[in-house]
């Protein structure tokens, strides 16, 4: 092997190394300063380290600890850092083993993304936490921010501008970029106790444009439409 950089590979191994095909397990100095030669897999036993010199690139198909209940911890020194590929959906940077298939972390541009059987589900960016990466609007059935291990209850975007929430895969609550709450069911207050009412309309100023079925109150009293035609409630 050429000798032409002074890079030594410190490896002491249990059940032996790839390095230029072959295996090894004794102090090997390689011929460059990026360990582009080592082709295969590297595989540590218990206890056993490998030792890098500064400025140094290790490439490898992959890195196995054997034995019982061994880590691989990579510790930079100085300012340096642990390096990824950016990776995608399909082939994250940073993988975890999942049986249904790409399970993991990637980078595009700014953001942080985060894929589960090859789909992003999530991502990071400077806009803050995005939901979903294929903008996905959801539905009742399958929110795209669940909080029940059916995945059936939670929130999703019913339009532009509009989040429901759902519960049990039932459209139950939609709030509007006008800030109208709709129900889809009767909307059902507490019960008025000597401590609060259960209802409270404030008073206000009557609407240009009312529409019926709106109630208001003013200082002059409380009104109700009915009908094309604004009513004064009565007081007794």
């Amino acid at each position: 092997m050429k000798n032409t950089f002074s890079l030594f590979l410190l490896v002491a191994l249990a059940y032996g190394q790839t390095a230029y095909g072959q295996t090894a397990n004794v102090q090997k100095s390689l011929a460059t300063a990026t360990l582009n030669q080592i082709s295969g897999d590297l595989t540590f036993g218990s206890g056993k380290t490998l030792t890098m010199q500064s400025g140094s690139t290790l490439y490898a198909q992959s890195l196995t600890a054997t034995g019982t209940n061994n880590n691989i911890t990579l510790t930079p020194s100085g300012t340096g850092g642990v390096l990824f590929p950016d990776g995608s959906a399909s082939s994250p940077a940073i993988a975890f083993v999942a049986a249904g298939g790409p399970l993991g972390l990637y980078r595009t541009g700014n953001s942080i993304n985060f894929s589960s059987t090859g789909t992003r589900v999530f991502y990071v960016s400077t806009q803050g936490i995005t939901v979903n990466g294929s903008d996905s609007l959801g539905s009742a059935s399958s929110p795209l921010i669940a909080i029940s291990a059916a995945g059936t209850t939670g929130f999703f975007q019913t339009a532009a501008g509009s989040i429901g929430i759902s519960n049990v895969g039932i459209l139950t609550l939609t709030l509007d970029s006008s800030q109208n709450a709709t129900f889809a069911g009767t909307a059902i207050t507490l019960a008025s106790a000597a401590a609060k009412a259960g209802l409270r309309i404030p008073h206000g100023a009557a609407p240009t444009t009312p529409t019926d079925g709106d109630m208001w109150s003013t200082n002059s009293g409380l009104f109700i439409r009915i009908y094309g035609v604004t009513k004064t409630v009565t007081l007794t």
